[in-house]
């Protein structure tokens, strides 16, 4: 069977989508798959990937969603599940879980170091920023500029982030500026040989997980994630979640799963699901559930796993 997956969402989705391939090709080796993404970088050197099947040539065409994510507040599923077990819905076939990350494949120049640090070494890759669509995930840049002045003179910040419109990214006193000037690829190479990783919920999280380490030992990773998503949802092994769901009246029973801190006023759909509790300091709108958690406290997790590694 020639199977053809279409999938448009963002890169972290895609990621996700590497781990349901990697488990159908497992489970029914003849099949032949291919995709069609907003992210195919993350598919290249991929040997379950057969970029023979076309959309035209394909027995099933599917537009692959994961629904699993609606029922992820009363489910016991991580996302790596979900494309999965939507395959099986779609094929009528069994496909077992794999492993617990995404299923990244890196060529060997990939595994040497990236030109753009020069020779820079056991850094922490650091993303401060927030996409439009999703503000509530924002921790504010004063918190994370905070962490890199803390542990300045210990640990080396490289900070990433994408020069869109709909990305937000100032900045970080402190830290080495690869803000815009990377593409996917980069960031997985950039990832390869990175100590840890501090982020929102966001795709350096999964890529933390999903890039392998050259000792095979587990990437540090230290995710402030709030109330808005279970941390079940989300978090992997050697990931620190800092969440506080039931911590507040808003997400007493359940995560939130709301969109933004404050309106923008762009006639967005998440511009109408907005934070109950929004908390500004220093210019900055966040969620109450955000605010709670403080920049000592993150610094002091770095410097545990910095001080130890």
């Amino acid at each position: 069977m020639k199977i053809f997956l279409k999938q448009r969402q963002c890169p972290g989705d895609i990621l996700m989508l590497t781990a349901a391939v990697r488990d159908l090709k497992r489970a029914c080796p003849t099949v032949c798959v291919n995709v069609s993404t907003s992210a195919d970088v993350l598919f290249e050197n991929n040997p379950n990937i057969d970029r023979e099947v076309t959309e035209g040539n394909a027995d099933r065409v599917i537009n692959i969603e994961y629904p699993l994510v609606h029922h992820s507040d009363r489910l016991p599923y991580h996302f790596v599940h979900a494309f999965r077990k939507e395959l099986e819905l779609h094929l009528g076939l069994r496909i077992p879980q794999g492993e617990f990350r995404g299923d990244l494949y890196l060529s060997e120049e990939e595994k040497t170091p990236h030109p753009l640090l020069g020779g820079v070494k056991d850094y922490w890759i650091i993303d401060a920023g927030y996409k439009t669509d999703f503000t509530l995930k924002n921790w504010g840049h004063f918190r994370y500029s905070k962490v890199v002045e803390l542990l300045a003179g210990k640990v080396k910040f490289v900070q990433i982030g994408a020069r869109e419109s709909t990305h937000k990214h100032a900045v970080l006193p402190g830290a080495i500026d690869l803000i815009g000037k990377t593409g996917l690829r980069d960031l997985v190479r950039i990832m390869y040989h990175a100590a840890g990783v501090l982020t929102p919920v966001s795709l350096p999280m999964h890529l933390a997980a999903a890039v392998p380490t050259s000792d095979g030992r587990l990437r540090p990773c230290v995710v402030v994630a709030g109330a808005r998503e279970p941390a079940h949802w989300e978090a992997y092994p050697g990931h620190v979640f800092l969440q506080n769901v039931g911590a507040f009246d808003c997400c007493r029973k359940k995560s939130c799963w709301r969109s933004r801190a404050a309106q923008l006023g762009d006639g967005a759909p998440s511009d109408r699901s907005l934070c109950l509790h929004p908390v500004t300091e220093n210019g900055e709108t966040v969620g109450k559930c955000m605010a709670a958690i403080p920049p000592e406290a993150v610094a002091a997790i770095i410097a545990m796993y910095h001080e130890n590694r």
